[in-house]
């Protein structure tokens, strides 16, 4: 199981292109972090937007009890260039997530009911072109 998870890992660094040592997009997930908003790699402008942002305790007291993903997008209004970088890390997971999902649901049906479906391919080119 460790050697699985071991493999699982790398091949999760290679498909994000993650890197351990790498902070600069972590203020993502917690902008109220002086350290990791210090090395934060943005443009000049977005950079502001996010010390504001930081400084900001009663927006800390929101990120506290909200969702990652509804925070960030209640905030569109006040930052958003700031808001637009954020979404722009956010959002591969969460689409590659689905098309996952959908090709392994797609793999299930077509082994379960092979003779039934005739233009599975066709239904399955779809999904790709949506994701």
């Amino acid at each position: 199981m460790k050697t699985h998870l071991r493999e699982l890992k790398i091949q999760l660094f290679e498909y994000f292109s993650c890197n351990d040592n790498d902070f600069s997009n972590r203020w993502v997930l917690n902008p109220f972090d002086e350290n990791i908003v210090a090395v934060a790699k943005l443009p000049v402008d977005t950079y502001n937007q996010l010390i504001e942002l930081s400084a900001d305790k009663t927006l800390q007291l929101q990120f506290a009890s909200q969702d990652l993903n509804k925070f960030w997008i209640a905030q569109k209004n006040e930052y958003g260039s700031l808001v637009t970088e954020a979404l722009k890390i956010l959002i591969p997971f969460a689409t590659s997530y689905l098309c996952a999902k959908g090709f392994s649901s797609m793999v299930a049906i077509k082994n379960k009911y092979r003779n039934r479906l005739l233009s599975l391919e066709n239904n399955l080119l779809f999904m790709c072109f949506r994701c």
